[in-house]
């Protein structure tokens, strides 16, 4: 991983010194940016929050009554 993928790769090419064999620069997606700042993936936080939904009662009421 290097960040600013799109201004490293040109200056890594002009470099006389050094044999490319491929190169592949991609942005990170939605889930990759919530798995590097939670730990886990956004299907995995939306099924732990319905799994705490199914063993509260109350919430699977509604909520308010």
């Amino acid at each position: 991983f290097v960040a600013h993928g799109e201004q490293f790769v040109p200056r890594l090419f002009a470099d006389p010194d050094i044999t490319i064999s491929s190169v592949h620069v991609a942005r990170p997606t939605l889930d990759d940016v919530f798995m590097a700042y939670t730990g886990r993936t956004i299907r995995d936080a939306e099924a732990s929050g319905a799994e705490r939904n199914r063993a509260n009662p109350w919430m699977r009421s509604g909520g308010r009554r």
